[in-house]
């Protein structure tokens, strides 16, 4: 019962957020950001504690503060943005993603081997498959179960608008290794736990 509430809330969130505008939409994720960022006391130590172990002598005190404060921004930022994937079409994708060195994609394509497309937690890494089904290449994304089924579904749902596949994890990479043979792209997030 708790879950199935917890998944018509974010529907009804989706809905809210597809009708507001744009800069409206982030503007109210940042604002959730923050908020997270200051309750979440223990994932903030940590990811404060991370920088420092790793940039002890490049980063001050307040740059640390800065970055982990970001993390929360771009988060929620995101989690706005997959919200308003049925609204994201071609016009989105040129205005608002930055698509480097396409040229050695196309060049890879060109090949007919199939491409892997190794990405990681960066900016909005959920946009990487929409964003490549709307440009022509629809890739094939490994993707991890969520705990919750019904949110697990409907973001798959979401990833796929567009002509992207989604691959769970752990399943047999035989299908991986049949959409090479066929010259797709296999999208991994590479920076996952791999178990």
């Amino acid at each position: 019962m708790k879950e199935y509430l917890f998944y018509l809330i974010i529907r009804l969130l989706c809905f809210v957020f597809n009708q507001l505008p744009l800069r409206f939409a982030l503007g109210c994720a940042r604002v959730f950001g923050a908020l997270i960022y200051l309750v979440n006391k223990k994932r903030r130590s940590l990811a404060y504690a991370n920088l420092k172990a790793a940039f002890k002598a490049e980063l001050s005190p307040r740059d640390r503060k800065r970055i982990v404060r970001g993390v929360y921004f771009n988060l929620a930022q995101s989690f706005i943005e997959v919200m308003r994937f049925p609204k994201i079409d071609k016009d989105y994708v040129k205005r608002y993603v930055s698509i480097e060195n396409r040229d050695i994609l196309e060049e890879a394509v060109s090949r007919k081997k199939g491409v892997v497309l190794l990405a990681a937690h960066f900016g909005n890494w959920e946009l990487l498959a929409l964003s490549g089904a709307i440009l022509g290449h629809p890739i094939h994304i490994i993707v991890k179960e969520q705990k919750l089924s019904r949110l697990n579904v409907l973001l798959n749902r979401y990833r796929e608008l567009r002509g992207a596949h989604t691959v769970s994890k752990g399943i047999s990479v035989k299908e991986i290794f049949k959409s090479l043979k066929e010259n797709k792209l296999v999208g991994i997030l590479a920076d996952q736990d791999a178990g």
